[in-house]
């Protein structure tokens, strides 16, 4: 096949009309890059495109310079200042909250309505070296097997919301991030909006979440003994949302049982508000069918609920400390799908003959959010960033995490990305990434066939294989 151009058989202007004529087809995706981007000016918006592109093509999200000059500048002539600064001028975290909750809203089923939505909240450490980085503190980390218990970095955070979908007929729950929120050190507080702790900062993500996504569905917050405190607890008694709580709790928090139902004797005095303290210890436990547990299920009352509570110990089978956990919903088991929660077969047959327990199993849930920190520190750059500056940095992490939840709910937006329903998000992201590649290896080729007189119908050829042959992102 001779590329030779044909002389005087392509004006000027007719290949300007051809090269202004290749472009991708408009998929799923260019219209999500489009609803994240669209308020701020064009070029700003091209840059974040590109980046998003680009921890696609990438197997892994890298420093932003990394990304620059092995995937980017492949597809601009653009400088490398130019995204520095469009990450430390644009906040766009507000604006892409509500995209991720509206793709929520669209991927909700009919008929999962009655099914709750779970909002697990958590923080994590970044260890981060030097003292450029804005607001990094010495952190106390229990997890750190390094000799010493702190840390130097951030701490971030964070809301993931577990949605309930069908694959493949059945309902299953998926793991979608909403945001990261930087915790600033006391110390390091210079404006009155910083003056949060942690709690404060999780209650204020879980009523953001609630008002993106409507009063009128169930939720069930889950959280470990940390956040199991005023005011993410406080949500309970709400009257204007149906919110319900599923916490581990501190093991030596003092718990009671239900107060006995005392007849009228004609005495003065109130009538008791607790029964007898219970002693874990003196509980006893049986075979959890189907986990590495015993565990033992009990009805009392504790002093951060003011009513009648669900409650849950468990303990090692190979032995070690006893653990506790309180759902405030005794009725959970009647609108709780315990196949949607992806137990083992076993367990989930044991909980058919004692579905008190299941809300112990739904509790199961809340390792989603480690799971999502284990990704993205892995393969989504929540370690790699390397901006200084608190609105880079967190402006970086969110779009990482945005993208992160887009992946894990593509096959539920489109019917014609059913296949990758069955794939892990980075496997999914693996396909998207060599789709991207091949569109911009063929429009490259398309476009140097144009400039060089020898278009024909190639823009037409090209547009047809993409719609036949790539993945439709």
């Amino acid at each position: 096949m001779c590329l030779k151009p044909h002389e005087n058989s392509f004006t000027v202007r007719e290949q300007n009309d051809a090269l202004r004529s290749i472009k991708d087809p408009q998929s799923l995706l260019d219209n999500l890059f489009s609803q994240l981007f669209s308020c701020v000016t064009p070029a700003a918006e091209e840059n974040f495109t590109l980046y998003s592109k680009a921890l696609f093509m990438l197997n892994g999200v890298h420093t932003l310079r990394f990304m620059y000059y092995h995937c980017i500048n492949e597809m601009t002539s653009k400088h490398l200042n130019n995204f520095y600064r469009c990450f430390n001028e644009h906040d766009l975290i507000t604006r892409w909250r509500e995209v991720i909750a509206n793709l929520i809203l669209k991927i909700l089923h009919v008929t999962l309505a009655t099914l709750p939505i779970f909002l697990i909240i958590d923080d994590t450490l970044v260890e981060k070296v030097g003292d450029h980085f804005e607001f990094w503190d010495k952190l106390h980390d229990h997890t750190n097997k390094n000799g010493t218990n702190y840390i130097y970095g951030h701490c971030f955070v964070s809301l993931v919301i577990a949605v309930p979908v069908l694959i493949n007929g059945s309902v299953k729950y998926i793991r979608v991030p909403l945001e990261h929120r930087l915790w600033i050190p006391k110390q390091q507080r210079v404006m009155e909006q910083d003056e949060q702790n942690k709690l404060e900062i999780a209650s204020s993500m879980i009523e953001e979440a609630i008002a993106l996504l409507g009063n009128d569905k169930k939720y069930i917050i889950t959280c470990d003994a940390w956040y199991s405190k005023a005011p993410i607890t406080n949500w309970v008694d709400r009257e204007d949302v149906h919110v319900d709580m599923i916490a581990a709790v501190r093991v030596n928090s003092r718990i009671w049982e239900l107060p006995e139902e005392q007849t009228s004797t004609g005495r003065r005095g109130r009538k008791p508000l607790y029964g007898k303290v219970i002693n874990l210890e003196d509980v006893a436990l049986m075979d959890l069918q189907g986990t590495n547990y015993n565990g033992a299920y009990i009805q009392g009352k504790a002093h951060i609920f003011g009513h009648s509570l669900s409650m849950y110990i468990t303990q090692p089978k190979k032995g070690g400390a006893r653990k506790l956990f309180l759902c405030t919903d005794p009725k959970r088991s009647e609108y709780l799908d315990c196949a949607a929660l992806d137990l083992d077969p076993k367990y989930a047959r044991f909980l058919k003959k004692r579905p008190e327990f299941v809300g112990l199993a739904a509790y199961g849930l809340r390792w989603m959010i480690e799971t999502v920190y284990l990704e993205q520190k892995t393969w989504w750059g929540l370690c790699d960033y390397r901006l200084r500056s608190q609105a880079g940095f967190m402006t970086l992490i969110n779009l990482n995490s945005v993208l992160y939840a887009i992946t894990s709910m593509l096959p539920h937006l489109d019917e014609n990305l059913a296949s990758l329903v069955n794939l892990s998000i980075q496997e999914r992201r693996a396909r998207i990434g060599r789709t991207l590649d091949k569109k911009l290896i063929l429009s490259t080729f398309v476009k140097e066939c144009v400039t060089h007189g020898n278009s024909g119908d190639l823009a037409t050829a090209y547009s047809t294989f993409c719609e036949s042959y790539l993945l439709a992102v």
